[in-house]
């Protein structure tokens, strides 16, 4: 995820740490059940229990991205550990992008490559854990 912790803190600026609204601490762990499924913004508001605009104004000012940044995020991020702990085998990536929410392949290849800065078959094939590159795959307004 881009943002915050386990334990409810972002990096705050001069300060020192914030401390997360608890809607916002609940909708990431909601998000964290729920990620795989076709999950849509309202999906993740109701889940959460307040309205659509709401939860994005909280993503947006603690975590720096819309909801569907951190549903991304949290796919993607997904998917990188299951690649790493993978064998290589044909079908692989397919399998890795579907159990985390992504229906069309080319897509999750584009947005790994985005977030991570190689392929997903690169991964999965050297096992690579290289520096996520600096502003990639959070933000947006998707």
């Amino acid at each position: 995820m881009t943002g915050g912790t386990a334990n409810g803190t972002a990096g705050g600026a001069v300060g020192g740490p914030v401390v997360l609204p608890a809607r916002l601490i609940v909708a990431v762990a909601w998000l964290r059940e729920h990620y795989a499924g076709p999950v849509s913004v309202a999906d993740m508001a109701a889940g959460v229990g307040c309205g659509v605009g709401e939860l994005s104004a909280l993503t947006v000012r603690y975590l720096g991205c819309t909801p569907a940044g951190v549903l991304r995020a949290a796919r993607l991020e997904r998917a990188r550990l299951m690649l790493l702990a993978a064998a290589p085998a044909r079908g692989a990536v397919r399998r890795v992008a579907w159990s985390v929410g992504y229906r069309d392949l080319r897509r999750f290849r584009t947005e790994y490559r985005e977030r991570f800065g190689e392929l997903p078959s690169r991964t999965l094939r050297e096992g690579t854990t290289g520096p996520i590159r600096p502003g990639a795959g959070g933000g947006g307004n998707g």
